[in-house]
C-alpha cells in the first residue's frame, strides 16, 4: 500500500479503492474462503501456490486501477466494480472459448489442474486467468469502450499483442529494477502506456468496420509508423529493457494511427 502510494503519487485512499474493487471484482474473500481446507500439512504447497496467484492477481489489477484516471481518480468502487465484476465472470463462465479467443490453451489447462486437486469451480477459474488478468481487463475494457462483443475484442486485441509482441515487452520489463521512487513511477507510468495505447489502437481497429476481415499483419505493416515501432520492440527484445527505451515505446505505440 505504502509503496504503491509513495511511487507513483497516488493517495493512500485511492490505492485502498483499487485494492477493494480488485477483491470484489475477482470474488478473492470468497476463493479464500475455499482455499482454507488446503491449509494442512499435505494441501501446504497447493494452499501457498493458489494464494500466491490470487495476491499477483490483485496486486496487478490495483495498478491497473490506479494507473488510469478513468478508474483511480474519477470512478467511485461501487461504479468499478459494477463495471468490470459481471462481465468478467460472463466470461470465466466459459473458459474454454476465453483460452481460444486469446490464443492461450493454457489457460484452460490451468483450470483442469485446480480442479484436479479439488479447488472449487468458481475459484479454479479465477486462479486460471490470474496470470493473464490485465490482458482479460483491457479486452472487457476495449468492448465496453467499442461496444462489441468481449470475445471478438478479446480475440483482436490478443492478435495484436501477439504481432506487436507486447507480451513479450511486458514480461522482460519485469526484470528492470528501478533504482528509486522517481524511476519506479516513470516504469510504471511506461507499462501502463503499452497497455493502453495498445488498447486505443485494437479499439480504432475494430470501429473501422472496414478492418473487420483484415489480417493485423496488414493492417500495420506498411506504416511507417509501425516500422519505426518494429525496431523499437526489436532493440527492447534483444537488449534488457531500460525504463527510457519502455517510456519511448509506449509513445510510439500511441503514434499509430491504423485508419491511415
Amino acid at each position: 500500500l505504502h509503496r504503491m502510494s509513495s511511487a507513483q503519487g497516488i493517495s493512500p485512499i485511492t490505492v485502498v479503492k483499487g485494492i477493494l474493487a480488485s477483491d470484489y471484482i475477482l470474488s478473492i474473500s470468497e476463493s479464500i474462503r475455499h482455499l482454507k481446507k488446503f491449509d494442512t500439512l499435505s494441501g501446504r504447497t497447493s494452499y501457498l501456490g493458489a494464494m500466491s496467484q490470487l495476491s499477483l492477481a490483485v496486486r496487478d489489477l490495483t495498478s491497473w486501477f490506479i494507473s488510469s484516471d478513468e478508474h483511480g481518480k474519477n470512478l467511485p468502487l461501487d461504479q468499478i466494480v459494477e463495471r468490470y465484476q459481471e462481465p468478467l465472470h460472463r466470461l470465466l463462465d466459459d473458459i474454454p472459448t476465453l483460452a481460444s479467443s486469446m490464443g492461450m490453451e493454457d489457460i484452460s489447462t490451468r483450470e483442469r489442474n485446480y480442479r484436479d486437486i479439488g479447488i472449487d469451480e468458481k475459484t479454479s477459474r479465477i486462479l486460471s486467468v490470474a496470470p493473464v488478468i490485465l490482458s482479460v481487463m483491457e479486452g472487457i475494457w476495449v468492448a465496453q469502450r467499442g461496444n462489441s462483443d468481449s470475445i471478438d475484442s478479446l480475440t483482436r486485441l490478443s492478435s495484436i499483442h501477439r504481432y506487436l509482441r507486447i507480451d513479450e515487452i511486458l514480461k522482460l520489463a519485469n526484470v528492470v529494477q528501478p533504482e528509486n521512487k522517481w524511476e519506479y513511477s516513470l516504469l510504471s507510468q511506461a507499462l501502463h502506456g503499452i497497455r493502453k495505447n495498445t488498447s486505443l489502437l485494437c479499439l480504432e481497429v475494430l470501429k473501422n468496420k472496414a478492418l473487420a476481415n483484415i489480417s493485423v499483419e496488414n493492417v500495420f505493416s506498411t506504416h511507417d509508423s509501425y516500422r519505426q515501432l518494429s525496431m523499437l520492440i526489436e532493440e527492447n527484445l534483444l537488449h534488457k529493457p531500460s525504463v527510457a527505451g519502455l517510456s519511448v515505446l509506449a509513445n510510439q505505440l500511441g503514434e499509430i494511427d491504423p485508419n491511415k
